[in-house]
């Protein structure tokens, strides 16, 4: 099944390997150096806002095509945590 704002997935793959990875440590935040490591090919830098930015969309992504079931969450000092609520919970 595809929806509709992942129809064009090969026109972006940063975000979808940033969701794959999230996928793959479900459970586990990841951290930000990993992702950049891992979706980049490159060190973080002390600026670098290229993962939080690719985060951004892949939220409006999901929140497009599943609501506000499937979450992007930002773990304070450890990374960015994939979840999934429960129907009718925030």
């Amino acid at each position: 099944m595809v929806f509709p704002p992942f129809k064009n997935i090969n026109n972006w793959p940063h975000p979808f390997r940033v969701l794959e990875l999230l996928m793959r440590g479900a459970g586990q935040a990841q951290s930000r150096e990993f992702l950049t490591e891992h979706v980049l090919g490159r060190t973080l830098s002390a600026y670098d806002r290229s993962i939080d930015t690719h985060i951004s969309n892949l939220r409006r992504k999901l929140v497009d095509a599943h609501g506000r079931g499937i979450e992007i969450r930002n773990i304070r000092g450890a990374g960015y945590l994939l979840t999934g609520n429960r129907e009718g919970q925030t």
